[in-house]
């Protein structure tokens, strides 16, 4: 099979660089927020090749974005907003066929928590739209509106967002 060596490159600095040490620094936000910018910046460069680290950057994802202290440091929901974002525009196939719920999820539940504990206007909210705007356009509107009409009678607040 055909190696790439840039693919390896960025795969070991993604797995070894960036998620490693996300793991052991992930308590301190300013170094949780850098190496999240530069996993964007990574999945950037990897584009579809980045479809296997969805299993392991979505959970980190959601555990950033949907943490109840999350609005305390907002720069970090901002960067793991984007990665978000990225992941979704460069892996469109799997996106679509096996973790857009997921996305949305994530989605949902930050908008929540910052509906609750950030004063408006923040940096966040327009994120959060964007993300879930480009999610609508790789699910496909019918299905995805199917799933906003479901949300939307839970709580009418998330119309906004969806």
């Amino acid at each position: 099979p055909y190696h790439d060596p840039r693919q390896q490159m960025l795969d070991a600095i993604l797995r070894h660089g960036i998620l490693a040490s996300y793991y052991h620094a992930s308590d301190h936000v300013a170094i949780a927020e850098f190496l999240v910018r530069e996993a964007t910046f990574v999945i950037s460069d990897m584009q579809i090749n980045a479809v296997k680290y969805l299993s392991q950057l979505l959970p980190l994802i959601r555990g950033i974005l949907t943490n109840p202290l999350g609005a305390a440091y907002p720069p970090l929901l901002v960067t793991a907003t984007e990665l978000l974002g990225v992941l979704i525009l460069h892996c469109k196939p799997r996106i679509a066929s096996t973790w857009w719920v997921e996305c949305l999820r994530i989605c949902v539940g930050c908008w929540v928590m910052v509906r609750v504990d950030l004063p408006e206007p923040n940096l966040v909210q327009p994120k959060l739209v964007a993300v879930v705007q480009s999610l609508r356009g790789v699910v496909g509107d019918e299905k995805f509106q199917e799933a906003a009409d479901a949300l939307i009678m839970e709580d009418e607040e998330l119309k906004d967002l969806l």
